[in-house]
């Protein structure tokens, strides 16, 4: 019975990733009472009817149907799940507490364990707020709770993750949010750096990565302050342009960038990536390592070792030099992405800019414009051996 189950686990795979969605279920549920306790039965159908189906209730029907499954870790994940799902918070906190306990890691599904743990951490936190609002009026007349446990903090950040999107997409999520009677995201940037050194290099770098690209000047002044961290995080492509970005914005941190800099250039990583192996960069764990290290070599090719140097093909590239004072300044601002009626959108958008910079210049300084999108609504696919009359239609003008 089983060898038969499983080949029609198989069966209802092939037609799920077909898109073929309630054959799938239905091939499941005729399986069923070939074994009720089969757990890889339900687990199948269960990601069918919640990921792909959105049939919350349904799914709540079978998990509820078969008791004796209860205690199985995959069964009170999915069951966590829907409740989250349903915006029940109580119940999806009670099916939690029965999870965490478990062994068991949820790979495939790193992304819903951590939203998972994210709403459980924040309805904990709301609960905990109100409940010392409550207490600090009563006998002891304390003040209400001002500052978020440390366990607490933990779930908002992906606490058995071990994505750096996942930690990305939860820190930012983090630092968007407001919790009433809370500083929270100073609480969260308090307890990142209280445990960086718990972090991984690849998520430390995100973390890098966010505090810059949001100004966080006081953060990136206290992250670049441990020698130790940077002397392992200068390998990177993405922290390396995130700090030059960083200092061309403030002016600060120059020569600790310069050191970090020189550390890259002359990495073994960098070295295998300029002699053609694809893969240099893959400690990084990011699609676009390569091309980060290709834009920063060509920024400092002039720092590049000779023989380097020579087995890069760079763009032609006008020699940099800082303008002395009583030249005229020339500000590039770039304008990318998708955009509805560029032809439409595209002209109030300029006249804004231009009024913005009217002092700018009157001073007798430059400014030009360039914009990378597509004249009409949709991304267009960019395949090899596509000629460029394909493009030229959709350019703005």
């Amino acid at each position: 019975v089983a060898a038969l189950l499983t080949r029609i686990i198989g069966a209802a795979v092939t037609v799920r990733d077909g898109g073929r969605y309630e054959e799938a279920v239905q091939l499941l549920k005729a399986a069923l009472p070939l074994n009720p306790l089969f757990l890889q039965i339900y687990r199948e159908l269960l990601v069918i009817l919640i990921l792909n189906q959105n049939r919350i209730t349904e799914a709540l029907d079978h998990i509820r149907a078969n008791p004796a499954l209860g205690h199985e870790p995959w069964i009170i994940f999915w069951e966590t799940e829907c409740y989250r799902r349903l915006g029940d918070r109580p119940k999806m906190a009670g099916s939690y507490t029965r999870l965490v306990s478990s062994p068991i890691w949820f790979f495939p599904f790193e992304v819903i364990w951590a939203e998972i743990s994210f709403d459980v951490a924040h309805y904990t936190v709301s609960l905990l707020r109100d409940l010392s609002t409550g207490w600090a009026n009563g006998t002891w007349k304390s003040e209400p709770y001002a500052e978020i446990p440390n366990a607490l903090l933990v779930g908002f950040l992906d606490p058995f993750g071990k994505s750096p999107t996942v930690f990305e997409q939860q820190l930012k999520r983090c630092l968007d949010m407001t919790i009433p009677g809370f500083d929270f995201q100073n609480s969260i940037m308090s307890f990142i750096f209280a445990h960086l050194d718990n972090l991984d290099s690849v998520q430390q770098v995100v973390f890098f990565h966010t505090i810059v690209s949001r100004c966080k000047d006081d953060a990136v002044r206290q992250f670049v302050a441990d020698q130790r961290r940077l002397a392992i995080v200068s390998h990177f492509p993405a922290f390396i342009k995130d700090f030059d970005l960083f200092v061309q914005r403030t002016g600060e941190l120059a020569m600790p960038f310069e050191t970090c800099l020189a550390a890259f250039l002359r990495s073994a990583a960098l070295e295998q990536f300029i002699s053609g192996h694809g893969a240099a960069f893959e400690f990084a764990e990011s699609h676009v390592a390569a091309t980060t290290a290709m834009e920063i070599c060509s920024r400092y090719r002039d720092r590049l070792p000779p023989a380097l140097r020579d087995r890069l093909t760079f763009l032609s590239q006008a020699k940099r030099m800082t303008p002395a004072r009583e030249q005229r300044k020339h500000l590039f601002i770039g304008l990318f992405g998708q955009m509805r009626a560029p032809n439409e959108a595209l002209p109030p958008q300029l006249k804004f800019l231009c009024k913005d910079l009217e002092a700018w210049l009157a001073e007798g300084n430059l400014v030009s414009f360039g914009v990378a999108t597509w004249k009409e609504t949709g991304a267009k696919i960019i395949e090899p051996g596509n000629s460029y009359s394909q493009f030229g239609p959709r350019l703005p003008t």
